[in-house]
């Protein structure tokens, strides 16, 4: 039976007119994230500052924009988030697929399996705004390749270029990634309880993605290396042909 859970209340803002600046800017970053995550970038900064207690005015004599207060969000939310350490974990020689994606996504889970980040997400892709895009392109970009390089090492595949993974090993790699995503949908946007604890459910979906991914992939692999032959083939009998 499925449970559904409240939704939490927002602590109440409180305002220290008198903590330094960069601490009341820290204070309106907060309760920005909370309020974006909360209504949408189509919420009016209006009504963030009476949250916070303030006039707009006073707003923004700390940030001088919407704009610019949306992407302070974006760095606090996604950049701020991003560890280096990730892409270290996908390519450590020597150790076995299991551990490295075991170990990557229990760490990635815990950011993105949380409140803000994923109605943040939500909230800007269905705006519209690049920012859910930026952060999608920067995890295509140093994430799904290291996994797909992983897993071909996992099927005893040879080591090929970024460019040269197929678009099937590409998105074998997003599933995966969508899996660990819909977990933070079900309990942050559907308002689901968890079916059991976090780690508990990274380590089911990376087993299923183990006991598939590398097989499909060495399975992509024939595939290719026979209709290169096959290619090849077609070409000799054309040369052939155009030599009589």
């Amino acid at each position: 039976m499925r449970t559904k859970v409240a939704r939490e209340a927002a602590p109440k803002p409180s305002f220290d007119r008198g903590a330094a600046r960069e601490q009341r800017e820290a204070m309106i970053l907060d309760e920005a994230i909370r309020f974006f995550a909360d209504v949408g970038f189509a919420g009016q900064t209006r009504e963030l500052a009476r949250r916070l207690g303030l006039t707009q005015p006073a707003l923004y004599k700390y940030f001088q924009s919407k704009e610019e207060l949306i992407e302070k969000v974006y760095q606090r939310v996604f950049i701020s988030r991003w560890k280096s350490e990730w892409e270290r974990m996908l390519t450590e020689p020597a150790v076995p697929l299991k551990d490295k994606l075991e170990r990557f996504y229990l760490d990635y889970a815990r950011i993105v399996v949380e409140h803000n980040f994923i109605r943040i997400t939500m909230q800007a892709a269905l705006a519209g705004d690049r920012l859910t895009s930026r952060y999608v392109t920067q995890v295509g970009e140093r994430i799904v390749p290291r996994v797909c390089h992983a897993v071909r090492e996992a099927a005893g595949l040879p080591p090929i270029a970024d460019g040269e993974l197929s678009a099937r090993e590409l998105q074998t790699v997003w599933d995966l990634q969508g899996a660990i995503i819909y977990l933070a949908v079900r309990h942050h946007i559907y308002g689901f309880a968890p079916l059991e604890p976090l780690e508990t459910s990274v380590r089911g979906i990376v087993a299923t993605f183990i006991a598939g991914a590398p097989q499909v992939f060495g399975e992509l692999a024939r595939v290719d290396a026979g209709e290169t032959v096959r290619k090849a083939r077609t070409g000799r009998k054309s040369g052939s042909s155009l030599s009589k």
